[in-house]
């Protein structure tokens, strides 16, 4: 379309250029020719009005034309501006969430240490953990060589003497300290947990499983909670910074 006004809008003005210089040629050229131009005015009127829309319709294709080729510019400037600046905000976004799920982190930690300065640091911080994200069970297991040992629970009965642990790759808990790689379940089997209170029990809807790796991604323990409700981006993002500051107090 760009191209087929550029060739029409030229050859319309050069045919109003080139009607113009033929009438006052035709006009002049010879004498006699005046004088008869009252006799053909009405004719000369109108050759002049349609050699007048020939120039108009020229113009009028060129700034068509212009006008096109500024609208698509515009255009592509204008998503190529919305994609910048959507992708912006979805980078900005995740860094204000991260940095938020980590300042909120860095606070429960420091509250825990407050509150509970004589408990043993994983015992308060699965507590905190569990307040936190309203988890009804939680416990942390720690890496011995090759195999990963319950070290603490939060609302787990278990009996005292009992020792519990799985090698890499066995179960839930050895998959995820083999892997490194977090796993939610949003339906636990039956029996799997049970939430004992003095008023009832209950069985928990969602369950996640969630690596605690240090700096150089060696993963130290694990942590499993189990909850009535959904856990959401936000707080898998604010486990993955609470777990990095409990792979420091594991080592």
């Amino acid at each position: 379309m760009k191209t087929f006004y550029n060739v029409f809008s030229v050859i319309l003005m050069l045919l109003y250029m080139a009607g113009v210089l033929f009438g006052a040629y035709y006009l002049t050229y010879d004498s006699g020719r005046i004088q008869r131009v009252t006799a053909i005015f009405p004719e000369l009127i109108y050759l002049m009005i349609a050699f007048a829309v020939l120039g108009l319709l020229g113009f009028l294709f060129l700034l068509l034309r212009k006008e096109g080729s500024i609208e698509i510019n515009y255009s592509l400037s204008q998503n190529t501006q919305q994609g910048t600046d959507t992708a912006q905000a979805g980078k900005e976004n995740d860094f204000t969430a991260e940095g938020e799920q980590a300042s909120v982190a860095r606070l429960l930690l420091s509250k825990i240490k407050l509150d509970m300065p004589s408990a043993p640091i994983l015992e308060a911080s699965l507590r905190g953990i569990c307040q936190h994200l309203e988890a009804g069970i939680g416990a942390i297991y720690v890496r011995k060589d090759e195999v990963f040992e319950l070290e603490t629970a939060f609302a787990l009965y278990r009996p005292e003497d009992d020792v519990v642990q799985y090698q890499k790759g066995e179960g839930l808990i050895g998959q995820v300290g083999k892997d490194g790689k977090p796993i939610k379940l949003s339906k636990i089997p039956e029996g799997y947990l049970e939430v004992v209170s003095g008023l009832g029990s209950a069985y928990p809807n969602y369950l996640v499983i969630y690596p605690i790796k240090n700096a150089a991604k060696e993963v130290l323990g694990v942590i499993e909670l189990a909850t009535f409700k959904n856990v959401g981006a936000q707080e898998m993002t604010f486990l993955e910074e609470i777990t990095a500051l409990l792979a420091k107090e594991i080592n």
